[in-house]
C-alpha cells in the first residue's frame, strides 16, 4: 500500500471515529432559532497530528456556518452554550436553509459536537456512544435507542440542554481532535 493510500484511509478512518463520537439528535428546531454563529470558528483548521485532516467554516448571510472538509461533517453550523460549555449543532443543509418549519420531521436532524476555541487552536470533543445510550436508558436525558442499541436523542429542549452541561465538565466519555488555524 502506498504512503498516499495509507494517509487516504487513515483519513476515512478518523471520519468514521468522528461521526460515531458525535451526539445524534433527533428534533434541533427548538434549539437552532435560538442558537448562534461563532464567528471564532469561521476559518480553514488542519490536524494538528497530521496536516493532512481538515474541517472549514464559512459565515452565510442567513446567520449560520457551513462547514466541510475531510472530517465528513457537512452542513449547517451554529453554537449553544451550556453551563460554560459549547456545541456546535451541525444541521442538514436543506433545513437550515430552507428553515425547519420548512421541511419534513426526518430533515429536522442534526449532531452535536462539543468544542472550544482557544486562540488558533480548535478542539472538537466527541462523546462515547455508550454513555449516550446509558443516559437515555437511564431517563437522565429523552431519547431513542435504535435496534443496534445506539442511541439518539429526541430534541434539544430544557431538559437535553441542562445535560449536556452536565456532561460537558467531565472528563470521562470524551475523544478529542485538535486543529490549527490555516
Amino acid at each position: 500500500m502506498t504512503r498516499s493510500a495509507i494517509k487516504h484511509a487513515a483519513l476515512i478512518l478518523a471520519a468514521c471515529l468522528l461521526l460515531t463520537g458525535c451526539i445524534p439528535v433527533k428534533n434541533v428546531e427548538k434549539a437552532w432559532k435560538d442558537a448562534k454563529a461563532d464567528d471564532a470558528l469561521v476559518g480553514t483548521w488542519v490536524d494538528k497530528n497530521d496536516g493532512d485532516g481538515m474541517v472549514g467554516f464559512v459565515q452565510t448571510d442567513k446567520g449560520f456556518l457551513v462547514t466541510s472538509g475531510t472530517s465528513g461533517l457537512e452542513g449547517g453550523c451554529r453554537s449553544i452554550t451550556t453551563n460554560g460549555h459549547k456545541y456546535i449543532i451541525i444541521a442538514k443543509f436543506r433545513a437550515a436553509i430552507l428553515g425547519f418549519d420548512n421541511v419534513d420531521d426526518d430533515t429536522k436532524d442534526a449532531t452535536l459536537l462539543r468544542y472550544t476555541v482557544e486562540d488558533d487552536a480548535l478542539t472538537l470533543y466527541t462523546y462515547n456512544q455508550e454513555k449516550i445510550t446509558a443516559a437515555v436508558k437511564d431517563k437522565k436525558v429523552p431519547g431513542k435507542i435504535d435496534e443496534n442499541d445506539s442511541a439518539s436523542l429526541n430534541e434539544l429542549d430544557a431538559q437535553t440542554i441542562k445535560w449536556l452541561g452536565e456532561i460537558g465538565g467531565e472528563k470521562d466519555g470524551w475523544d478529542e481532535q485538535n486543529y490549527k488555524r490555516k
